[in-house]
């Protein structure tokens, strides 16, 4: 299990170490500044933890937003892709998490049942590798979510491309099986002969399309969903994002393993927005593309 790195003012020292304790006896582990030996390197010791977290969560109060380490401790944070899990102890949610669900804790009150659950759950999760940008890398994925009939056609289409095949070819839908006029000839030769492959069409699309709303406005992923639909890609789920998790700008993200980047990139441009290989938070889910909405998303143009 990971444990859960506390961002706080030292002016909420008090409630901080109240709301570990509670979160501690609710099976979550949580480390806290207050945790440095002596002699670490404070800065050092921070940016580990946050690395090495499950999640952050954030006590929002006016200090806090004030602090530039808070401010950083955010920053680190969105950069790895950790989610963030902001409880309000006073004053107004962070203009940085806006966007994000919150939990309201103010008077001194601890959070709910469903927050610690939901804590608990991430921290229980398999620990990932953090994102390594676009190069292309074995990760550890739990295989409950990626079948088979996802993983070997992308094995075998790279066996098929040093002899000449196109890997494009072999995986369309209709099994590679081209018109008389395309066929391939085999005659006086050991190899197939390579052929061009038509472009990918609307209507042929091999990776479905699920959309996330990470904002708090009503039926953004609905409004995103008819967008997508209308240019001919298939949308098997729409809904609110998962708590706690920060995404500055709408983005379509494509599994960097699974051979779903064009795709991605096709979608993206078309939607006017940018493409990005998945991010630790949403790496394990199911294979297909996932386009986050934010707040931004009908002002893309």
């Amino acid at each position: 299990m990971s444990h859960v790195f506390l961002s706080y003012s030292r002016k909420q020292r008090s409630y901080a170490r109240k709301l570990a304790r509670h979160l501690a006896d609710h099976g979550v582990p949580v480390w806290m500044d207050d945790e440095i030996v002596t002699g670490d390197r404070w800065e050092d010791a921070i940016r580990t933890r946050i690395d090495t977290c499950a999640a952050v969560v954030v006590v929002m109060s006016p200090d806090a937003e004030a602090s530039a380490w808070v401010t950083r401790e955010l920053a680190r944070a969105e950069s790895r892709g950790k989610p963030v899990y902001p409880v309000l102890h006073s004053g107004e949610v962070f203009f940085r998490l806006a966007d994000v669900h919150f939990e309201d804790v103010r008077g001194g009150r601890l959070p709910s049942g469903r927050f610690t659950a939901s804590l608990r759950e991430v921290a229980d999760a398999p620990a990932l590798a953090p994102p390594v940008g676009r190069h292309i890398r074995l990760r550890h994925i739990r295989l409950r979510h990626i079948r088979l009939r996802h993983v070997v056609p992308v094995l075998v289409a790279a066996a098929l491309v040093p002899v000449g095949i196109s890997a494009t070819d072999w995986l369309r839908p209709d099994g590679g099986d081209a018109a008389p006029s395309s066929e391939r000839s085999t005659t006086g030769s050991t190899a197939p002969t390579p052929t061009t492959t038509a472009p990918v069409t609307s209507s042929g699309h091999r990776h479905d399309v699920r959309v996330y709303n990470n904002s708090i406005v009503p039926d953004l992923d609905a409004v995103a969903t008819n967008d997508v639909r209308a240019l001919g890609w298939t949308v098997t789920e729409s809904r609110n994002h998962l708590q706690g998790v920060v995404v500055p700008t709408s983005t379509v993200y494509f599994h960097p393993d699974l051979g779903e980047e064009p795709e991605a990139r096709e979608l993206a441009t078309a939607l006017r927005l940018r493409a990005e290989p998945r991010f630790e938070g949403i790496l394990s889910e199911p294979p297909g593309l996932i386009l986050i909405v934010t707040r931004d998303y009908p002002d893309r143009g």
